[in-house]
């Protein structure tokens, strides 16, 4: 089915605020970048064209270049190994085994909890409604009192 002119200017009106959100946030400053990068400029004084002079200036320089290394390494980690390890962890848990509602539990309680064991801020608000109404907070229920007691029980 061939799109219509109306169905064209309706496609046109969604996608203009994106476009120029696009444009402006993303496109524009990109392009301010490369041009600024090409030149020699304190930010006061006139700018001079220096070319690529200051990229080889940059590639010339060793924290940068061990900087680019560390960055290289935690994309390759990222990318073969904490990526297939969290897609083995998907897949474990979409065959729901023995444990998995406790493990997804203990997840969701300790995204609320800090590390010492006490509340975040950010889950006052669900322990107080919880006393207010006689019931026992699901935040202080936690069993575990190390993680790695619980990432042992919840593979049980």
């Amino acid at each position: 089915m061939k799109p219509t002119p109306s169905d064209r200017r309706a496609l046109a009106a969604f996608m203009a605020p994106a476009i120029i959100v696009m444009v402006i946030f993303f496109i524009l400053p990109i392009i301010y970048v490369l041009v600024v990068s090409c030149l020699k400029w304190n930010g006061i004084s006139a700018p001079q064209a220096v070319g690529v002079e200051n990229f080889v200036k940059l590639l010339k320089n060793s924290t940068f270049q061990r900087s680019l290394k560390n960055n290289v390494i935690w994309a390759l980690v990222a990318g073969f190994i904490q990526v297939p390890l969290a897609m083995v962890m998907a897949i474990i848990l979409s065959r729901k085994p023995r444990g998995w509602k406790f493990s997804s539990c203990r997840q969701s309680v300790d995204s609320l909890r800090g590390k010492n064991g006490n509340f975040r801020k950010s889950s006052h608000f669900l322990h107080r409604l919880y006393r207010e109404r006689g019931l026992p907070s699901p935040l202080a229920l936690s069993p575990c009192e190390s993680d790695l007691f619980c990432m042992g029980l919840s593979t049980v």
